[in-house]
Order: C-alpha cells, then sequence, then structure tokens
C-alpha cells in the first residue's frame, strides 16, 4: 500500500510538473528549441487492446501530448514524452450481465467496447541507423484516468440504447510496460518527425480475481510538431536558398 501511495504521488508530480512545462513551452518555445533541444506537440493514433477480457478487438483511438528530445550527440538522442490523453482498451467484447437487472434483457445483443485511459510517460533513448531514421526503446510508465464499459445497441425502431458502466474498481491505478519504434524525421533540425511504437504491458492490469491476468498492449502513430523552432537553422537555411 505504501508503495503505491509513494508512485502515485510520484507519478502525479511527474505530471503536474510536466503540465507546467508545457505551459511554458507553448508561450517561450522559440526560445526552449535550439541545437541540442527539442520540445513539441505530440498528435496520433492508438490501436488497442487488452489481453484476455474474451472476445475482443482492437480499438482505435486519439492520442495527444508533448514532447522531448534531447540530442547527446549525433547517433543517440533521449526522448521523454508526457501522454495526458493516452486511451487504451479493446472493442468488440463479449456481452456480460450488469449489475442492473432491468436492463440486461435490452442489452443482450449489444456491442461492448472497454475504454482505459491515461496519462502516459514513455521516455526512449533512440538510435540513428541512417539519415534521418532512428530506432528506439524504452520503459513506459501510466497513470489510469478512467475505465468504463459502453454496451451500444440499436432497437427495433432504430433507437439507440448506450449504457456506459464504470469499472474503475476492476482496474489498477498503474500501468508499465516497454515501448520501442521507428522515428522518421522530415527535416534534420526541428522539423515535423513521424513515430510508429508498439506498447508491450508488463504489468497484470486487472483487480478482479475472476479475470485476471490483463495486459495492455498498443500500436501507436505519433506526429511531432516543433513549438517554435531552431532560430539558428532556419536562418541558416533562408541563406543556403
Amino acid at each position: 500500500m505504501k508503495k503505491r501511495i509513494l508512485l502515485s504521488i510520484i507519478l502525479l508530480l511527474v505530471v503536474r510538473i510536466a503540465s507546467s512545462q508545457i505551459l511554458i513551452a507553448l508561450v517561450f518555445g522559440e526560445k526552449l528549441n535550439n541545437e541540442r533541444l527539442e520540445f513539441g506537440l505530440n498528435v496520433g493514433l492508438n490501436y488497442s487492446i487488452v489481453s484476455n477480457v474474451g472476445e475482443s478487438h482492437y480499438m482505435p483511438g486519439l492520442n495527444l501530448g508533448m514532447t522531448f528530445v534531447y540530442k547527446i550527440n549525433d547517433k543517440f538522442h533521449l526522448n521523454p514524452a508526457l501522454y495526458f490523453s493516452y486511451p487504451l482498451g479493446a472493442k468488440g467484447m463479449t456481452v456480460y450481465e450488469t449489475p442492473d437487472s432491468s436492463l440486461n434483457d435490452v442489452l443482450k445483443e449489444a456491442s461492448v467496447k472497454r475504454e482505459l485511459s491515461y496519462f502516459s510517460l514513455p521516455i526512449t533513448l533512440r538510435y540513428r541507423i541512417f539519415g534521418k531514421t532512428f530506432i528506439e526503446f524504452g520503459p513506459q510508465i501510466s497513470l489510469r484516468t478512467k475505465a468504463q464499459d459502453i454496451f451500444e445497441v440499436t432497437m427495433f425502431n432504430d433507437d439507440e440504447v448506450v449504457y456506459t458502466r464504470n469499472v474503475m474498481d476492476d482496474y489498477k491505478r498503474f500501468d508499465f510496460g516497454l515501448t520501442c519504434g521507428v522515428t522518421q524525421k522530415l527535416r534534420e533540425n526541428s522539423g515535423v518527425s513521424l513515430t510508429l511504437r508498439y506498447y508491450y504491458g508488463l504489468l497484470d492490469v486487472s483487480k478482479n480475481n475472476e479475470h485476471p491476468d490483463q495486459y495492455n498492449s498498443s500500436f501507436y502513430f505519433s506526429a511531432a510538431i516543433p513549438i517554435g523552432g531552431n532560430k539558428k537553422s532556419t536562418e541558416e537555411a533562408v541563406i543556403s536558398d
């Protein structure tokens, strides 16, 4: 219990500090980006699933966050990022009986999706394999902010019934795993970069003893858009043109 409380405090402090840095970066982005540092906005798509939840399929979602790149040297870059919208979960799950017995008959033909929302902090080390292409690998820790099952069914008169069930008590507060991927920079200095990653969860996120061994995994694509930019590089590019 003490370890969980300590981890909660640490991650909440990280989120708060990162949020402050985001506000600073939005105002002073031009000054924060330089020859060694890049700071920007991450936007992209998630394609996730949860293991051992019965029949299910990958579920799409949108991710949003901030990225920070420190250029150790020409070959190695350190890339911590903070996703303050990082959806995981699964869709196409088998319908189960809910605590609301009056709705179970209505929902027996419903489609069910499980939405797990997180703050997520991946920290990867990038290695340049050639040109502007990097491979990367590192740990990723996440703090759950929401967990819900959404039942959707269309009735005979085309009316849609949507029932949302809170399942936060069934899931642990934290998730931890490893992420790896490939990054392609479109410009050498302070340009947009495209990243495709795969996240593999190492922690069983379920607290439900009847449905244990549930692990998150996700393919996610992000476009990193620098805030401000490397003024020196821009000036050099204008001169060279």
